[in-house]
């Protein structure tokens, strides 16, 4: 007797469908495994890549600590009397494992304050400073910038910064429903050139021209110039800083004078001839010195395939101190 051979199992609708499924859960598995491990892969390298760029900032700040130790020693060298520190600046490069930190350093004392547009009122809050917007004024028309009320551009600045709600004639100070206005005042000390674009009448074309002469310093003083770190460039804010009086050629004339080593004070500043016929007042010459308040540091660091920029504003001590820093690739001396 032969025996009989099994038939195959009858396979149904439902088990076709059943085995589609199988192979789409595998098909969707399969694509979220990949997409987990491109993920932690990513991952990994964003973490590999901010470590690497920690470690670079970190360079960098310790280099703004050596900028500013260097330039305190130097000062300090100098007590005691003899011919002051002619601060033109210095650049320095310091090598790392895998890399090389690079500085520039130089006086950061030669702008006008826009903080100094203002001043302390007897109530505790701010006001204008009228001497500060004559020198603004001034400032302004040495830029070269195309202003068609150079006055309302300072007066609105002034109110941008002051405390009172009190508008100068020209300002502006915010008004009852003003809150969809593009422009509304501060009423505090700006910090970046940049926020002059926040001001009424101010355009990109001002600001641009305004840049190389005026800074942000962290009080609302008046700044004191470096005679001796004055530069061919800076002749505009010199004849600005005395109300135009000063003309710009005499400007340039003097700062091609210095003698070598600089001007040992400020007295000896003031006896040339091109400025003793100005009759400047002993206030107007406690503005002038022969040593930086603050210096400006761009660092540069290069590390492991990394590449970081800052800028440091760096107030003289003792001790001395980082009031501001900037980081970025496009960094200048300007950024602070």
């Amino acid at each position: 007797m032969t025996a009989q051979r099994g038939k195959p199992p009858a396979w149904g609708p439902e088990a076709g469908a059943a085995l589609v499924t199988v192979l789409v859960l595998l098909a969707v598995m399969a694509v979220l495994a990949t997409a987990l491990v491109e993920a932690a892969r990513f991952s990994l390298a964003r973490l590999h890549n901010q470590e690497q760029m920690s470690q670079a900032r970190w360079y960098l700040f310790g280099a703004e600590r050596v900028a500013a130790a260097r330039a305190g020693e130097a000062i300090r060298a100098l007590e005691g009397g003899g011919a002051d520190f002619l601060w033109q600046g210095f650049e320095a490069s310091y090598p790392i494992d895998g890399g090389a930190v690079s500085l520039t350093v130089r006086d950061g004392s030669n702008c006008f304050n826009l903080n100094s547009l203002i001043t302390g009122d007897d109530e505790g809050g701010t006001a204008s400073n009228p001497a500060a917007q004559v020198e603004f004024l001034a400032i302004i028309e040495q830029s070269g910038a195309q202003v068609f009320n150079a006055e309302g551009l300072a007066a609105a600045l002034t109110d941008y910064l002051d405390t009172d709600q009190i508008p100068l004639p020209g300002g502006a100070e915010d008004e009852p429903g003003a809150a969809s206005d593009r422009y509304r005042t501060a009423n505090v000390l700006i910090g970046d050139v940049s926020e002059l674009l926040a001001v009424r009448g101010f355009t990109p074309d001002i600001v641009a021209r305004l840049a190389p002469f005026v800074c942000v310093r962290p009080r609302a003083a008046v700044s004191m110039v470096n005679i001796n770190s004055l530069q061919a460039q800076d002749a505009p804010f010199l004849t600005a800083m005395f109300g135009g009086a000063l003309s710009l050629q005499a400007a340039q004339a003097l700062i091609a004078a210095r003698p070598l080593g600089g001007w040992r004070d400020v007295e000896t500043f003031f006896d040339d001839p091109r400025l003793a016929a100005l009759e400047p007042s002993d206030g107007f010459k406690a503005r002038f010195g022969v040593r930086p308040r603050y210096l400006v540091m761009i660092g540069r660091v290069r590390w492991q395939g990394v590449e970081e920029s800052s800028a440091a504003l760096i107030e003289i001590g003792p001790p001395s101190r980082i009031v501001r820093r900037v980081l970025g690739a496009q960094v200048t001396e300007r950024s602070v």
